[in-house]
């Protein structure tokens, strides 16, 4: 978790965010950001830097800087919003999940589950190999090393319709996955497997591997309509927070996907600029 700072480094950090230089600030305070690794040693807004700065915007002002296209309903506030905002796309026609990585945490298991199982920790278990592969979510491909990742990468390409849907009823036999992805079906998990590539898959596998923070920040509602996949993040009140800053854009720049944001509000409600 990085540390907050005070009031000063705040609107030096926004300053540079803005205007892009930090030549005429208070160089204790460019120097204080430099060592918290928000600026580079020559003044220059790092990643993490721009990850900060995003935080302290309001949702509209990320959407805009993100190019993250974003919409508002009406929302009855005795439902939970992901399963508000899921059934009015079910009504549109989608298949889809609500349980933000867990919808790609099946497809991807699915497409890698004898690997997962080949390269586990428990591997001289053959049962509790099988078994964690399951049950495992996303973050197990961020502490493979780069040859078992090799091996899953291979098993993505390799595997076929039929051994992909007998993995995916494997996986959702255990009663713990409803528990903590609740939602997930066969259906939706075959509607990825026809919209991606392999490659895509792999591209995705890849890019979760990179680091444990990967696994947070997915978007709520993964969607497939007419071949077409969507990522689609819900919001009421709050806004982008932290592993959302580095998976959206990721998702939107890196692995070309689409995605979106849709308020929910109620009547009394105003998608304004403070919001």
């Amino acid at each position: 978790m990085p540390e907050k700072l005070s009031p000063k480094m705040k609107s030096t950090l926004m300053e540079i965010f803005h205007n892009s230089k930090s030549e005429t600030l208070n160089k204790g305070t460019v120097k204080s950001l430099i060592t918290r690794r928000l600026l580079s040693k020559d003044g220059i807004l790092t990643h993490e830097g721009w990850i900060q700065a995003m935080e302290f915007l309001s949702l509209k002002q990320q959407c805009a800087l993100l190019d993250l296209q974003c919409s508002t309903e009406k929302w009855q506030r005795n439902t939970k919003p992901e399963l508000y905002a899921f059934d009015a796309f079910k009504r549109l026609g989608y298949t889809g999940s609500y349980c933000e990585a867990g919808g790609i945490g099946l497809v991807l298991k699915s497409l890698s589950l004898d690997a997962l199982t080949s390269t586990s920790f428990f591997k001289d278990d053959p049962e509790t190999a099988r078994t964690r592969a399951c049950l495992g979510g996303i973050v197990f491909l961020a502490h493979k090393n780069k040859d078992e990742l090799e091996i899953v990468y291979d098993d993505i390409r390799k595997t076929d319709k039929i051994k992909f849907l007998a993995s995916c009823e494997e996986i959702l036999e255990y009663d713990l996955i409803h528990e903590w992805y609740p939602g997930l079906t066969v259906e939706f998990a075959e509607a990825m497997f026809e919209a991606l590539s392999k490659e895509t898959f792999v591209e995705i596998a890849e890019w979760i591997s990179q680091s444990v923070e990967h696994r947070n920040g997915w978007p709520d509602l993964t969607l497939v309509k007419d071949g077409q996949v969507k990522f689609v993040e819900i919001k009421t009140t709050d806004k982008l927070h932290r592993s959302q800053l580095i998976t959206i854009p990721s998702l939107k720049k890196d692995l070309k996907q689409s995605v979106e944001l849709l308020k929910l509000v109620n009547n009394k409600e105003t998608y304004s600029d403070d919001n």
